[in-house]
């Protein structure tokens, strides 16, 4: 049981390709009702991108929607771009998410989409990747499964 809140703390859930299960978006659908009715949190990835995104968004309320880096690169030379990201971070208002831009390479991108609202950002400006063991030592999240 302690294992198990553990994980639903500290576990995002992100849906991704969604493309390839058309036919069953319903049953993922309810399938997220159930997984945000025991703990877990989940992300919607790409959402500017693709098939049903915005459907997913109206009918399960993720808590990340997640910005695709198409849509973040140069958005800071781009006014239709800044335009999307500033109305996606409105709708993320209004409906309870965060929006995360992904992609993150220059600070002159990061600025604009502080500019525009959109408080959670990731990519290689903001850090490179980490091996998952150096991520479970420096939180001590190996140490609390344990227990």
């Amino acid at each position: 049981m302690v294992k198990q809140v553990l994980l639903q703390n500290r576990v995002v859930l992100e849906i991704v390709e969604i493309e390839n299960i058309r036919s069953d978006l319903d049953q993922l659908i309810e399938i997220m009702k159930v997984l945000r009715e025991i703990g877990y949190s989940y992300a919607i990835d790409d959402i500017t991108s693709g098939y049903n995104r915005i459907r997913l968004i109206s009918e399960t309320t993720p808590d990340y929607i997640k910005l695709d880096a198409p849509l973040i690169h140069k958005c800071n030379e781009c006014e239709n771009k800044q335009t999307i990201i500033k109305h996606m971070a409105l709708i993320r208002a209004g409906i309870g998410s965060r929006v995360v831009a992904e992609n993150m390479e220059t600070p002159e991108e990061l600025e604009t989409v502080k500019q525009l609202r959109v408080k959670y950002a990731q990519g290689f400006h903001i850090a490179e990747p980490k091996k998952l063991e150096i991520l479970y030592t420096k939180n001590n999240f190996k140490e609390e499964l344990l227990v």
